[in-house]
């Protein structure tokens, strides 16, 4: 867990102002835990929905009349990206959500 703390800025922030609460780093750890299984349980219970395939992508994308470019410019992941998820090659579900978020905000091009 010492080796967590020194690289998650979010973990050694908790760590110092629970430490100026008084609590022993046993009690810290502890109640890390705790946060971490309420999590866990929260995406077990209410799982997120599946991320769109790249070819679902794709066919957005055109039916919308935007292009790569576009759609890598509204999501701010580099055009790259925006191919190889469109060819199955980079699965990364947040990243195609976004991508289908910026596609149903997005007016369609004339």
């Amino acid at each position: 867990m010492a080796r967590l703390a020194q690289r998650d800025q979010r973990t050694v922030n908790y760590m110092q102002r629970r430490s100026a609460e008084g609590l022993s780093k046993r009690d810290i750890i502890r109640c890390l835990k705790r946060y971490i299984a309420r999590e866990i349980y929260r995406v077990i219970t209410n799982p997120p929905a599946p991320a769109p395939t790249g070819q679902e992508i794709r066919a957005m994308r055109k039916d919308a009349g935007l292009t790569q470019a576009d759609l890598a410019k509204a999501t701010g992941l580099p055009l790259m990206n925006i191919s190889r998820i469109e060819r199955g090659q980079l699965r990364r579900g947040e990243l195609q959500h976004r991508c289908h978020h910026a596609l149903t905000t997005l007016p369609p091009r004339a």
